[in-house]
């Protein structure tokens, strides 16, 4: 009678663990489960996320091409109406400084202002300047903001315009094309 009791209980401690087990196995299945769950939703956010920043690249690259067309259209024929057109108080003076110190960024912030124009960080459709740092020979550091200034015939200035034009006491920016690189 003792032995039958003896396997009753290993019985029924066999039965328990293996209850144990498979529950134990029921809560790891859920568990991965939500796992994969958790991160089907982290994926389709972020799918969703790349999908809105590839808009918003797209909308700004139309909106570029938009401002770039009409800067075009209002192209002047001839040099001094060019230099005129985009040293006045134009809404269309963009400067993209490249290789300049951080004092000859300021100098050129200052210049943007007074000119109703605006400096800004890296090439885009609405640039219409690039300002640079001429050696000695009157050249430059070929940069990426060089040549795509060149590739969109925008106009490469030496920073000395800059300097010289605030240094001039009148309110209109020295000739342009006296500073061409």
């Amino acid at each position: 009678m003792g032995n039958e009791k003896d396997v009753t209980v290993v019985e029924e401690t066999q039965f328990h663990l293996n209850s144990q087990l498979q529950h134990d196995q029921v809560q790891q299945d859920q568990v991965q489960q939500d796992q994969v769950q958790h991160n089907q939703v982290q994926h389709d956010q972020v799918q969703h996320d790349q999908v809105q920043h590839d808009q918003v690249q797209h909308d700004q690259v139309q909106q570029d091409q938009v401002q770039q067309d009409q800067v075009q259209k209002e192209e002047p024929t001839s040099m001094s109406e060019a230099t005129q057109k985009q040293t006045s108080s134009s809404p269309h003076l963009s400067l993209v400084g490249s290789k300049l110190t951080g004092a000859q960024l300021q100098q050129a912030k200052i210049f943007a202002k007074k000119h109703g124009g605006r400096i800004a960080t890296c090439f885009n459709g609405s640039t219409t300047h690039i300002i640079v740092n001429v050696d000695e020979n009157g050249r430059c550091t070929r940069t990426l903001k060089y040549l795509q200034g060149i590739a969109s015939g925008r106009w490469i200035v030496d920073y000395q315009w800059i300097k010289h034009s605030l240094e001039n006491e009148g309110q209109v920016a020295l000739p342009v094309s006296m500073y061409e690189v």
